[in-house]
């Protein structure tokens, strides 16, 4: 089952981004808030709020409520790009 005033808008994941992102790379280098800072504009400029009603016909009427989809998506994106920053070529040993 899929609600969609579950779903995490654009503008508050902007805000927590900003906000947490921040105070977390400020408080320990290893996470440093600048190091994937083309990663980070991409999801930051992607809004993902226009396929709410999209993605809500896959889902079934009934069963346990779907949480967190915009992040599991948002999630499998940053894991996109970040795979194809790197040298590695899947298949190859």
């Amino acid at each position: 089952m899929f609600k969609p005033e579950s779903w995490q808008g654009h503008n508050e994941y902007r805000t927590l981004v900003n906000t947490y992102g921040r105070r977390l790379s400020r408080s320990n280098p290893k996470y440093a808030f600048d190091l994937y800072h083309k990663e980070c504009q991409k999801l930051l400029n992607l809004n993902l709020d226009l396929i709410v009603y999209y993605i809500a016909k896959f889902y079934s009427a009934g069963g346990r409520p779907a949480k967190n989809q915009a992040q599991i998506l948002r999630s499998l994106i940053l894991f996109t790009l970040l795979f194809n920053r790197t040298p590695s070529v899947p298949g190859r040993a």
